[in-house]
């Protein structure tokens, strides 16, 4: 007989607590199911629930049973799209080496796209990104530069970042994020840049950085910044000074991410924060300060991953480099291994006491222990056995079970 250690409790039907032995609950989505096509670099939800994806053949337009794509039959010049942005105001923006489109999506037949003309050089028409701040200012990063639409006027204005630029004109602005200060940051050549509201700039260049171009940016919930190269992940330290080390943590796969070569990051509406990457898919684990990797032994369709993305039901939508779309149901299983508190991840039996408790039992653990669950994670009971039992047997087809007795 054993004493129950806590009170009955529902297991959360939330995913991805630890990938030994996981299976991820994964649709995916390709070019069989109408998608334009299987590269995703960017997925963006609208007002009314659609998905959008962006393709290097067009956009795609989901609406939870079939695609409906946009591509240069409706005036788009280039096929490829970097980046899409829907305005607070609901105006469609689509990035994209051909230049900045304004999207229409119930225009008429065939002109949807309407090309916006950033600057003189080739390089403004690069388009990598584009963002608005909470002014409802619109910010596009380019092969050439930075470049601002102010709420009310027309014309896009190109900024000063300080963003070097070489004899040919190029300096490329490639990530934009606005922190909860008012600040812009800025990932592109040369480093990483920031620009404060009264346009003050300051540059972070390496040696803080491995390589000289930061590709993407982000800000979590409680105000981390976070930024990535060609080799690593960054957690920033914001208060650095123009002169002080802007680099507080540098991740890399000895940290648990899935590859050196991060280019998407979110954090979910449950406060997961996810990275995705060319090696696959990262959750960050605050308690170790590291990271936990799912690759294709999980479920993933592909180990490419170009972008992340939540709907409004809480799912993960991960776009990957040829694999199309991946949809991971935030219902599924969790699994708990010995990191959570099991002696052994062989579990010969799972049940409920009379107490409500959950229990797990393995017969070759020595002691013959159970690990029962407190809610967070598994804890060692030793029940009363008798003192000429120590093994429980062998066997696939051994169980344990609380009678009504005790």
């Amino acid at each position: 007989m054993w004493k129950a250690a806590v009170r009955y409790v529902w297991v959360p039907l939330i995913a991805w607590i630890t990938a030994s032995g996981v299976q991820l609950p994964v649709k995916t989505y390709t070019t069989a199911e109408g998608l334009a096509r299987n590269t995703i670099t960017c997925i963006v939800q609208d007002a009314r629930g659609f998905l959008w994806f962006c393709t290097t053949e067009g956009l795609s337009r989901f609406d939870g049973y079939t695609f409906t794509n946009y591509g240069t039959e409706h005036g788009l010049p280039n096929r490829a799209v970097n980046s899409m942005l829907i305005s607070r105001r609901g105006v469609y923006w689509v990035a994209t080496f051909a230049g900045l489109f304004r999207f229409d999506p119930n225009s008429p037949p065939p002109q949807k796209f309407e090309a916006v003309r950033l600057g003189p050089s080739g390089y403004d028409q690069q388009v990598n990104s584009v963002f608005e701040d909470r002014s409802g200012a619109l910010w596009a990063g380019t092969e050439g530069g930075i470049y601002r639409l102010e709420p009310g006027k027309s014309a896009w204005e190109p900024v000063d970042a300080g963003i070097p630029k070489r004899l040919d004109g190029w300096g490329a602005a490639y990530g934009l994020i606005e922190d909860r200060r008012g600040v812009l940051w800025i990932g592109g050549a040369g480093g990483l840049h920031r620009r404060t509201p009264d346009g003050q700039t300051s540059t972070y260049p390496s040696p803080w950085w491995p390589r000289t171009a930061i590709v993407t940016l982000y800000e979590d919930r409680e105000g981390r910044l976070w930024a990535s190269d060609n080799d690593a992940l960054y957690r920033l330290n914001t208060d650095a000074g123009p002169a002080g080390r802007i680099v507080a943590r540098t991740y890399t796969m000895k940290d648990g991410l899935p590859g050196n070569r991060i280019v998407a990051l979110l954090e979910s509406s449950d406060g997961r924060f996810w990275v995705g990457g060319f090696g696959g898919l990262g959750l960050y684990l605050p308690a170790t300060d590291t990271f936990e990797k799912y690759t294709t032994d999980q479920g993933l369709s592909d180990q490419d991953i170009k972008s992340l993305a939540e709907d409004n039901q809480g799912n993960l939508w991960v776009g990957t480099a040829a694999a199309g779309a991946m949809k991971i149901a935030r219902r599924g299983f969790t699994s708990y291994t010995q990191a959570d508190g099991l002696s052994n991840v062989r579990v010969a039996s799972v049940f409920v006491d009379q107490a409500g408790e959950l229990c797990a039992w393995n017969n070759l653990v020595q002691k013959l222990s159970l690990d029962c669950f407190n809610g967070e994670r598994f804890t060692p009971v030793h029940p009363k056995y008798p003192d000429t039992i120590h093994f429980g047997g062998g066997g696939n087809h051994i169980s344990l079970h609380h009678d009504t007795r005790g």
